[in-house]
């Protein structure tokens, strides 16, 4: 599900889950490829393998908020609002 709604400065956001899917990682040690949690683990920070909240701004801006918050496809935007100020802003690397 997406929603989406209207920010400070009048900045639109669009805001939907992001599950983590593994990718092929092979094994350090010479063995066969790593387990499912082994392989989420190599890719991605402990607090996001449940999953995040993606807010994504008209002006580019992305943030991430994690773990997702039950029942967040039924909040007021006055409440997405404020878990978009709770969220982590992302930067990408240049």
């Amino acid at each position: 599900m997406m929603r989406e709604f209207r920010g400070a400065a009048d900045v639109e956001w669009k805001v939907f889950e992001v599950y983590p899917r593994p990718r092929d990682v092979p094994n350090q040690h010479g063995g066969d490829s790593l387990t499912r949690s082994d392989r989420l683990g190599a890719l991605i920070e402990d607090d996001l393998t449940e999953g995040w909240l993606c807010f994504m701004a008209s002006n580019q801006e992305k943030r991430r908020l994690a773990p997702i918050p039950l029942d967040w496809e039924h909040a007021t935007n006055v409440a997405l609002q404020e878990l978009c100020t709770r969220a982590e802003l992302v930067v990408r690397e240049t």
